[in-house]
């Protein structure tokens, strides 16, 4: 059976770099794709618009899918309102409009009109390492999985994301019968792996493409590159 740190690098063997965390408003620029995604890793600290819209993505893509998120951050950026400043200065009924295609909308931007001059203020320390997961869990809105992937995404923080693609990813190599709970499941990855925040970055995002290519709600066994030594495909 390989290892956590194995299955990363089978995982990026089959897919190859994933750039994420994709930033609407960089589309097309030096350094990143048609969507936003990165084209090799950042070498230099994220700016405060980054951490920002990355943030900002963090608390849309609550009970939704990235495709709407786009959509929502798309009509902040048309809007000229993807900035700490211009959520504070516009009604909720604009900011309502402006990210429904993420959902909830109506909960969502009261939610950030909430968060974002914690998270954003003079100090603009909630993204930056100042503040920690514990911080972050104090906020209301904010979960484990919003949680980790502020600290992961915008403040380079070493916070492993136990997402449903992971847990699901997880439960099936260990031919466990249930998806484990959120916390054990990033323990367990952070207890396999050397505590690097760009290590921990990809392995994420390559977890959550394999689980579309593959490990879905409905697996596709066939040509999944985890086949040889996942418990649930050997007993499929």
């Amino acid at each position: 059976m390989p290892t956590v740190f194995d299955v990363y690098k089978i995982l990026s063997a089959a897919y190859g770099y994933q750039g994420w965390w994709p930033l609407v408003s960089k589309r097309d620029s030096p350094g990143f794709d048609s969507r936003g995604y990165r084209l090799s890793p950042a070498l230099h600290p994220l700016n405060r618009a980054e951490r920002f819209e990355i943030t900002l993505g963090a608390v849309l893509t609550q009970n939704t899918s990235w495709k709407n998120v786009e959509m929502a951050l798309e009509n902040l950026l048309n809007a000229k309102a993807l900035s700490p400043e211009s959520i504070a200065e516009i009604s909720v009924a604009e900011l309502e409009t402006l990210i429904r295609p993420s959902g909830y909308y109506r909960q969502k931007a009261r939610r950030l009109k909430e968060l974002i001059p914690l998270l954003f203020g003079e100090s603009d320390s909630g993204t930056d390492g100042s503040h920690g997961r514990n911080f972050l869990l104090s906020l209301k809105g904010i979960g484990p999985e919003t949680a980790d992937s502020i600290l992961l995404y915008a403040g380079n923080e070493a916070s492993f994301i136990a997402d449903l693609y992971t847990r699901r990813f997880h439960a099936r190599l260990a031919g466990e019968q249930k998806i484990g709970e959120y916390e054990r499941v990033k323990s367990i990855f952070e207890k396999a792996l050397p505590k690097k925040a760009d290590l921990y970055a990809e392995y994420h995002a390559l977890i959550v493409k394999h689980g579309k290519e593959h490990c879905s709600a409905r697996p596709v066994c066939r040509g999944c590159p985890c086949s040889s030594f996942c418990l649930s495909s050997q007993g499929a």
